[in-house]
């Protein structure tokens, strides 16, 4: 069960410095199992999202809800312009919420119809002291159809958005060690 909330103009709670923005879907969904890994799957037109509680991590009196918005353009990068948002953030609740060393793994969307070309993608979560989106744990990136997600492992519950970052140079492979020559100079 959960409970479904479609496209509106407002504020989300908490990140007030972006003030109104375009919210697309906001979802409640009940406590998580104490017994099981609970994963629960965004309703609607994110139905390919899923926000996944170990055994155990969850110790909050209400379930987790997600908020899924579009950001507005003056908080869309970072690092200098390195930085790119990718799709829309999520503002998972409640808001605080931690996890201990388990963490829950949340998925966000990518834009489906944006070519990022070989930029790899990060998880950051919005810290609203700093005005930064801070970089965290990262686990893969999946397709359902055309429509992408990344997923990543977070510890406590805030504002969440996949950003394109630019990709790491390939290492390259280390010399061969030098070998004698058999062949007469």
């Amino acid at each position: 069960g959960h409970e479904l909330v479609t496209t509106h103009d407002g504020v989300v709670a908490g990140l007030e410095e972006f003030g109104q923005v375009r919210v697309l879907q906001r979802a409640r969904f009940p406590v998580p199992s104490a017994e099981a890994d609970t994963t629960f799957t965004m309703p609607g037109d994110f139905d390919f999202l899923d926000i996944t509680v170990p055994r155990g991590a969850w110790n909050h009196s209400l379930g987790p809800s997600a908020t899924v918005f579009e950001v507005p353009a003056q908080f869309r990068s970072d690092d200098g312009g390195e930085a790119v948002l990718a799709g829309q953030a999520i503002s998972f609740g409640p808001e605080g919420a931690t996890f201990g060393q388990q963490g829950v793994e949340i998925e966000l969307p990518l834009n489906e119809t944006e070519d990022f070309g070989n930029r790899q993608f990060e998880v950051r979560f919005w810290e609203s002291r700093s005005r930064r989106w801070l970089a965290r744990e990262t686990l893969a990136v999946k397709r359902v159809g055309v429509r992408r997600a990344v997923r990543g492992r977070v510890y406590h519950f805030s504002t969440y958005a996949a950003f394109a970052v630019p990709a790491l140079p390939d290492t390259p492979a280390p010399a061969p060690p030098n070998t004698p020559s058999t062949e007469n100079p």
